[in-house]
């Protein structure tokens, strides 16, 4: 009996040591710690082994690397970033994934250390770098241009971290830029400029018109001013005039890109992602411009904040502000807005022969064979219209004020008439303005049926011109009165124009009139007389040996009016090398 209790009362005891000694192998398994790895998002949690103090001591290494070899930063734009100390002063971001620092921090750890960091040792080293960079005090980051000490500073793009620093009369290459500069996927690299090039080379390479072409300088040059609103280049012409070759030239001159033309963007936020990327950025073939996109072009133009809420967040926001360089390219881009034609560059472009057509290996390697002067021959241009732009001032501004001004500024160092051919193109746009809009059409309609002069409210006015149209009211015709308020606010420049006055009378209690008069052609600012340019100089030098001048050269006077009568006031047209016959011109056309 004794015996069989015994083998009872065993039992069990066997079945809890079994059990206790799978606890104790499952605890040695774990390691004496307790904690342990989770794989799946790269944390330490309860339960670790030597594994997580092998991740923990190479993250930690990963961050005593980066702070040796580089200096963290905030942008303005609370931006984390870093520089490396011994290389260019090119900014790597460390939002999101921080790509390019993710890499070199890699490279380096490996050829310290002799292995690869671990993918979850990158991602802790990263986010406590970006902690600790946010913390600094906020500094600007720029993209290709920048304006520094009254100069201006040029990305070259290159690995070296080269640029241009550009001031009155001078232009120099320099091994380290002043600025810090920013670089995306689609910053490529500018050739290194050489001296005693000639832009109408370029010309050569294009096939604008002669009217059109000083416009073409004027935007080049002016595309390489960063403080500034630019007006938005339309390249315009029949199929086969080579618009899309033109823009991708023209921008390979300041901010050349793996991809220099795109295609029209679906929505505002697709457009803002890709504006973001590159200081220059051209739409290819447009065919139609809706209401979101002119609002967003004229944003652009002016300087646009774009808000959006950073992924995988709840309340945390991503901030997007530029300005930026923009240009079309359209056989007819249909109709325009009127805020959007105040902001337009028209150049018309000639259909090619095809016994001048080259085909594009040709073109291309003509164009990177004379790049290097051709970029050159712009920085020569950009010093001498900077030494030329602080003593300019215009009598009467148009809307893009300040590009005017640079025009003005060319014109004193070629002796040509860019401005008085930008002035007189505001008749043009505000003809296509006014006619690609049906209410202003109605109201032209009314007053040349004799009514010189209407006055009334905005819902009387609806009354009278929606008639006009008795089949079908046309698609965006106002619905309201107000609605019509703000179309008349919009379209009042352009009928000014053309000749049409509106005025908003004092409103007599809820009733606020207005009253539409036609002008004589005596009176239209449209008229020739109107659109002469004229230009305040102060301090006035002149320009000689391409632009470059000296103290002996400064004119007496402390002011003079320049217009485009310049014989007529005495004023013989400055020498420039930039200058030169229409048939050598001519003669470089190749197709």
């Amino acid at each position: 009996m004794s015996t069989k209790n015994e083998k009872k009362s065993t039992a069990p005891r066997r079945g809890r040591a079994t059990k206790r000694t799978a606890e104790t192998t499952k605890n040695k398994t774990r390691g004496d710690n307790g904690k342990q790895r989770s794989r799946s998002n790269g944390k330490l949690t309860a339960g670790d082994g030597d594994q997580g103090k092998e991740d923990r001591s190479t993250a930690d290494k990963l961050v005593e690397l980066a702070l040796s070899k580089y200096r963290l930063g905030r942008s303005d734009t609370d931006q984390a970033f870093a520089v490396k100390k011994d290389g260019p002063t090119v900014a790597l971001t460390l939002q999101g994934n921080g790509e390019a620092l993710r890499s070199s921090l890699s490279r380096e750890y490996r050829r310290k250390y002799g292995k690869v960091p671990s993918g979850a040792a990158l991602t802790d080293a990263l986010m406590s770098l970006q902690g600790e960079a946010l913390e600094m005090e906020a500094e600007p980051i720029y993209l290709r241009v920048a304006e520094h000490d009254g100069k201006i500073v040029i990305d070259l793009g290159d690995a070296q971290g080269r640029a241009v620093v550009v001031g009155p009369n001078t232009w120099e290459v320099v091994d380290r830029s002043p600025v810090l500069f920013r670089r995306t996927a689609t910053t490529a690299k500018l050739p290194r400029p050489l001296p005693g090039g000639d832009l109408h080379g370029l010309r050569g390479l294009l096939n604008v018109t002669e009217e059109t072409w000083p416009l073409v300088q004027g935007w080049l040059v002016a595309a390489l001013v960063p403080e500034i609103p630019h007006p938005i280049l339309l390249l315009g012409g029949q199929q086969g005039a080579g618009k899309t070759t033109a823009a991708r030239l023209l921008g390979g001159l300041f901010d050349p890109s793996p991809v220099p033309v795109r295609s029209q963007p679906r929505d505002a936020r697709q457009w803002a992602i890709s504006a973001s990327a590159s200081w220059g950025v051209c739409i290819d073939n447009v065919s139609f411009i809706p209401d979101w996109l002119s609002d967003t072009l004229c944003k652009a133009v002016t300087g646009q904040g774009w808000i959006d809420r950073k992924l995988y967040t709840d309340g945390d926001v991503v901030v997007l502000s530029f300005r930026r360089v923009i240009s079309l390219t359209s056989i007819d881009a249909g109709a325009l807005r009127g805020d959007l034609g105040d902001r337009v560059l028209l150049v018309d472009l000639d259909p090619i022969p095809e016994s001048r057509r080259l085909t594009e290996a040709e073109l291309e390697a003509r164009y990177q064979d004379e790049r290097p002067q051709l970029f050159g021959a712009l920085l020569d241009l950009l010093a001498a219209v900077l030494h030329e732009l602080s003593g300019v001032k215009l009598e009467r501004s148009p809307r893009m004020a300040d590009f005017a001004r640079v025009l003005a500024a060319m014109d004193e160092v070629t002796g040509g008439h860019a401005l008085d051919t930008y002035m007189s193109q505001r008749d043009r746009v505000a003809e296509v303005v006014f006619d690609s809009d049906p209410v202003a059409v109605a109201i032209r309609e009314m007053l040349d049926e004799g009514k010189e002069e209407w006055e009334g409210t905005a819902g009387e006015l609806r009354k009278l011109i929606t008639p006009s149209f008795p089949e079908r009211v046309p698609t965006g015709w106002p619905r309201t009165p107000h609605n019509l308020g703000s179309r008349l606010r919009r379209l009042a420049p352009a009928m000014e124009q053309v000749g049409i006055d509106i005025e908003w009378l004092p409103r007599s209690g809820t009733r606020r009139p207005l009253r539409l008069s036609r002008r004589g052609c005596d009176n239209a600012t449209g008229g020739d007389s109107a659109d002469r340019s004229t230009v305040t100089r102060e301090n006035s030098v002149s320009a000689e040996n391409n632009g470059r001048c000296d103290k002996s050269d400064r004119n007496d006077k402390d002011s003079q009016t320049v217009s485009d009568d310049r014989r007529s006031l005495g004023m013989e047209p400055k020498a420039h090398s930039h200058l030169e016959s229409v048939d050598d011109a001519l003669a470089k056309v190749c197709f």
